[in-house]
This record gives structure tokens, C-alpha cells and sequence, in this order.
């Protein structure tokens, strides 16, 4: 943990959801302090709502929505303060905290970072050493057409256009709004930039503003679309296909022996289709249909028919072992539960288990990122609302135990509530009975 290669670089984040809180997830994994700071009054939006195990009237409405598991998939590792920033001692608090970091982190939109005087022009001019990252969902150029927009993910899909891709040609678009992968890859773009922020400022003692617009990270997911309207003449414009793609065949999702027991495979070449005939005993490569792959694409729907009623025959993993030690791409569609329980996320000890805020022991999942030399890590999971208020503000910002008293009065500062109030898991049990190769303790 001592040789994490990021060790030594302090992150005030000030961000909520999905995107702003990725990115310190990283920065935290590989050794960056990252404080998050936290409010009651306005809380993160993953802070909003609490597990259905836990009654509100429990321990309190705080104490049930730190109970969420979620909140560990984006704050593991982090340090939590409670700071009200619309207090001016509560802002002062932050400011003085703000000196002893390298990096702002936000990904509130550009009005309410401005509002609050935490814009980058204002703060780059204060602490010009400073790198301050901000992602909101349009860009922190104040007056253009989106900036004072809301963003969330799933609207960001849509608005670029991508989930215009999603679904059948025959139907309305399926869209991605259970995945809002638009809010991961914004924060991923995020940690890069910043890497890039901190080995310049390295070398050359200065701070800089980055400017990362989710919007834009967004269209850029699209690029090989967008690079096909360049083309002379243009090409139709990119269509809902379901599960298909011009370059194979036959390529979708079977259905296999049991309830929602599905099997993909895709069929790029004539090499392939032979091998899969072979292995299904069938003579389809000899049907003038199925003879060539523009034959194939034609008939996709005669093929997948055929196809199917071979499938539901058989179990989706051993249809998908028997296919790839053929040499045809395949693999079973797997639920959330199965990867709970496979082999090779076991052997690579994906999953994180540590004590969080309210729980000696929980599970998150890791990291993909592997550095054999700086593997990174974290010690503890998601933490409580103000659980290091106290020792944040008296051993990093100076501090007495007195001063922190009196701003916890005033609603400046806000503290861990019920501290003394811990909790288990229902469930825990019957995970580790799933997973029992981790370090439950």
C-alpha cells in the first residue's frame, strides 16, 4: 500500500453520482488522499435512498442511506468531511483545507461551481499551483446553449445519438438507461487528464483548469459513426441492427436448455461457419442459403431459427467451451449472479472486501487496472457522511477540537451521526457462502 504511485497527492473532491466520484475512486485506489466533501443538506444523489432492509426509523434517515452498498462503488478508499459550503465558516473551512491539496475535483455543473467561487479562474488565481478538474455535463464555459443544463447519464446517451443505436429496426430504441455508461467513461477520461495535469505541474511548478465536458466525452464514444459521414458519398446513416453487425454471420444471442439461458456467438468467416456446422452435425454449409456470408446475412433469419433449435439442446457453457475450442467466438450470457462465482474473476481476486463506515466488513468490486510493480489498493471502503470531519479538520487544517465544536453548532461543519451504531448485513451470510475464496475475516 506504502508504494501506490500516488501517493503523496491530496484530492478535494466535490462531486455526486456517478462521474466526478469514479475518477477519485481511481485516484484513491492508486494512493491519493481523496476527501470527499459532504453536506446533509445536500447530499450526493447516491446518498439519497437506503436499503429495503433497513427501516428509516431504524437509527434515522442518515444512518439509512449510509447504509447503501452502492455508495461503495464510487467512494472506496475515500475520506469523508461534512462541510455546509454555503456557510461562510463552512467555506472557510474548505479554503483552508483546499491549501494542503493538489487537485479540485468536481462534477457539478458550471453555474453552481461559479456560484460558489470555485470556479478555476477564481481559484487557479488564489492557489496557482492548483489542478482543478471539472466535468459537468456541458463544458465550464459559462453562456454557451447547454451550460446551465442538469445532466445525468442516461440523458446523455440519448442526446448524442447513441441510444439511437440500441434495438431492433423495427422498434423504438431500447436505450441504456439501467447502465449509465456515459457517467463511467466521463470519469475515466477524467483520471487520464488528470494524470497528465499532475506530470506537467511535476515539471513545470504550475497548475492548470481542465475543462471536460460529459457531453463531448459522450459523442466521442460515437467516433467511428461520426467518422462515416466524411466519407464521399456519405453512407446511410447508421441503423438499430438488434444484435447484428454487417461483418458477420450468423452473430445474435440463442436461447440454451433452462429459463433465460442464452448463448452468443458471432461467425466472422467461411472457416468459422464450417467449424460450427461441423460441431453441429448439421450439412448447413452445404445449402445454397448459408453458401457464402452475404447468402448468410440475407437469410439471417432462417439461420438463427435453425440455430436455435440446435442451441436449446444444450447447456450455454458447454455450447460455449465446445465452440471456442473450435475456433468460433462464442460465450454464455451471463447474469450479475455468475460472476460471483467465476472461475477466472476468482483467480484474478477482482473483488474487494474491508470494513466501511457503518460495517466491519463489506464487498466492492476492484479494480481492473493491474501495476505489477504499484499495485494500488484500498484499506476500507465507502465511508460515512463526516466520518473524518474531526480528523481531517485538526490534523491536516489546524484545527482545535474547540473550533470544530463551535461549527458543528453553527451548521458549518457536520459530523458522523451515531457513530457508535454499526451495522451487518442480512445478506452477508449467504455472500459468503457464494464467494468464499475472499478474506471475509
Amino acid at each position: 500500500m506504502e508504494q501506490r504511485p500516488l501517493a503523496g497527492v491530496r484530492v478535494f473532491e466535490l462531486s455526486i453520482a456517478i462521474a466526478g466520484p469514479t475518477c477519485g475512486r481511481y485516484l484513491a485506489h492508486f494512493g491519493a488522499d481523496v476527501i470527499k466533501v459532504e453536506s446533509p443538506t445536500s447530499p450526493d444523489t447516491i446518498r439519497s435512498f437506503g436499503p429495503f432492509w433497513l427501516g428509516q426509523e431504524t437509527h434515522g434517515r442518515q444512518v439509512w442511506v449510509e447504509a447503501l452498498s452502492l455508495f461503495n462503488e464510487f467512494s472506496a478508499g475515500k475520506r469523508s468531511v461534512g462541510l455546509n459550503l454555503k456557510h461562510p465558516q463552512g467555506m472557510a473551512a474548505a479554503r483552508r483545507l483546499l491549501e494542503h491539496c493538489d487537485v479540485f475535483l468536481t462534477n457539478y455543473s458550471a453555474p453552481a461551481v461559479a456560484g460558489l467561487g470555485l470556479d478555476a479562474q477564481s481559484m487557479l488565481a488564489w492557489k496557482p499551483d492548483l489542478i482543478h478538474a471539472a466535468l459537468p455535463g456541458f463544458g465550464s464555459t459559462l453562456g454557451l446553449p447547454y451550460t446551465d443544463f442538469i445532466a445525468w447519464g442516461p440523458n446523455q446517451a440519448p442526446l448524442v445519438g447513441f441510444d439511437d443505436l440500441t434495438g431492433w429496426p423495427d422498434r423504438p430504441p431500447c436505450g441504456i438507461g439501467n447502465i449509465s455508461y456515459p457517467d463511467y467513461a466521463s470519469g475515466v477520461h477524467a483520471v487520464v487528464a488528470l494524470l497528465a495535469a499532475l506530470e506537467y505541474r511535476d515539471r513545470h511548478g504550475t497548475g492548470q483548469a481542465i475543462d471536460l465536458s460529459q457531453f463531448e466525452a459522450t459523442v466521442a464514444l460515437l467516433g467511428p459513426h461520426v467518422a462515416t459521414i466524411q466519407q464521399a458519398p456519405p453512407p446511410p446513416a447508421p441503423t438499430r441492427q438488434g444484435n447484428r453487425v454487417p461483418w458477420a454471420a450468423p452473430q445474435g444471442v440463442y436461447p440454451c436448455r433452462g429459463t433465460e439461458h442464452w448463448l452468443a456467438l458471432s461467425v466472422h468467416d467461411d472457416i468459422q461457419w464450417n467449424a460450427l456446422c461441423h460441431l453441429a452435425q448439421q450439412d448447413w454449409q452445404h445449402d445454397p442459403r448459408f453458401s457464402s456470408h452475404d447468402q448468410r446475412r440475407a437469410h439471417h433469419d432462417e439461420l438463427d431459427a435453425l440455430l436455435s433449435a440446435w442451441t436449446m439442446t444444450h447447456g450455454q457453457h458447454e455450447l460455449a467451451q465446445w465452440l471456442q475450442e473450435a475456433g468460433v467466438p462464442a460465450a454464455a450470457v451471463c447474469q450479475t449472479l455468475d460472476l460471483t462465482q467465476d472461475k477466472h474473476v476468482e483467480e484474478r481476486g477482482f473483488y474487494v472486501v474491508g470494513p466501511s463506515g457503518r460495517f466491519a466488513c463489506d464487498l466492492a468490486t476492484g479494480n481492473p487496472i493491474r501495476l505489477s510493480a504499484t499495485p494500488g489498493g484500498v484499506s476500507r471502503l465507502g465511508p460515512a457522511m463526516g466520518e473524518h470531519t474531526d480528523a481531517v479538520l485538526t490534523e491536516l487544517c489546524g484545527y482545535t477540537t474547540a473550533e470544530v465544536d463551535a461549527m458543528v453548532a453553527g451548521q458549518a461543519v457536520f459530523r458522523m451521526e451515531k457513530p457508535d451504531v454499526k451495522l451487518t448485513r442480512p445478506y452477508l451470510q449467504w455472500v459468503r457462502h457464494m464467494m468464499p475464496q475472499l478474506p471475509w475475516g
